[in-house]
């Protein structure tokens, strides 16, 4: 009977969409990391400047890498762009090797692998990272987004 209550919340509090533990990457702590991780840093705010909803967007690059950094108004903007962004990874995917998708209530986060590019879109609570770059640099990218628990 123990079993069956343990596995009837076990499912429950899978299924509700559990919130993250992570905290959020302010522009500032983003910036410190890229930079400290040998990255060009952009603050870009002012090409959003006719947009509201945007609060910061910094881009840090490296070579051919490039790592876009969002902050927006609230979260469901974030949630909006996370989709819109999830989307125009899925609709231009090439070859694709793998997907992986990874979802609580306030965490959302969309890998996607192809033969040739690597792609992560991920939100926490208002922020968003987005990257697209070549696969040969999976490793570095993964490196670096847990470095900010993205």
């Amino acid at each position: 009977m123990k079993k069956w209550i343990i596995l009837i919340f076990s499912i429950h509090f899978l299924l509700t969409g559990c919130k993250t533990n992570r905290r959020i990457a302010t522009p500032e702590h983003f910036s410190n990391v890229m930079r400290k991780n040998e990255y060009i840093v952009k603050n870009m705010i002012r090409k959003y400047q006719n947009n509201l909803s945007i609060e910061a967007a910094v881009i840090a690059m490296k070579e051919d890498l490039r790592i876009e950094y969002y902050k927006t108004d609230n979260e469901n903007r974030a949630a909006a762009m996370f989709d819109i962004n999830k989307e125009k990874c899925r609709r231009n995917r090439e070859n694709k090797v793998s997907e992986e998708n990874e979802n609580s209530e306030d965490y959302s986060k969309y890998v996607l692998k192809t033969n040739f590019r690597y792609k992560v879109v991920a939100r926490l609570k208002n922020t968003l990272i987005y990257v697209d770059v070549p696969l040969s640099e999976e490793t570095k990218i993964r490196e670096v987004l847990e470095e900010i628990k993205y």
